[in-house]
């Protein structure tokens, strides 16, 4: 293994141990994990839209009312059947 290969020694809980090694216990047990979600909703003039993080942009129709159980749905699951229905429920509360 070359020089440049190695992987950074850090400390963890008073141990030295390599970066692998820290990012799967913090995978494992969850804690110092990012809460950084792909979907959220953003407050707009006319009521709320839905922000695309990944891909920088907004997703969907204007909502009068925030859509929780849609953002649950797009940063859960992802059933597409369950966010089309979720989807036409949102529209019809606007109405």
């Amino acid at each position: 293994m070359r020089r440049g290969d190695r992987l950074r020694d850090v400390t963890l809980s008073g141990r030295r141990t390599c970066m692998a090694t820290q990012i799967r216990a913090r995978v494992r047990t969850g804690v110092g994990l990012s809460s950084r979600r792909r979907y959220v909703a953003r407050g707009v003039p006319g009521g709320y839209r839905i922000w695309d993080n990944h891909g920088r942009r907004f997703w969907g129709d204007l909502y009068e009312l925030c859509p929780d159980d849609l953002l649950a749905e797009l940063n859960g699951r992802k059933d597409p059947a369950r966010i089309s229905d979720l989807q036409r429920r949102c529209r019809a509360s606007k109405r």
